[in-house]
């Protein structure tokens, strides 16, 4: 079996500005935990490399997530 190589990752946007490039991620479906939780979304801020992760109970908070 041959293996497949793949290139590196050369990014084209490189953000040198707080909040000028955040990665976010929604995870879930979990059982449902305190409060109902059954998902979460994380952010990552590219040029600061903060990231947070914010409990939700439906995939419809993930906007009110974000603005907090």
């Amino acid at each position: 079996m041959e293996r497949l190589h793949s290139a590196p990752f050369h990014p084209t946007v490189v953000a040198t500005n707080t909040l000028e490039l955040v990665h976010t991620d929604l995870v879930g479906t979990f059982p449902p935990s305190f409060g109902k939780v059954c998902h979460f979304v994380t952010l990552l801020d590219d040029a600061t490399e903060l990231a947070v992760a914010s409990p939700i109970r439906t995939k419809g908070d993930v906007g009110k997530a974000v603005e907090s």
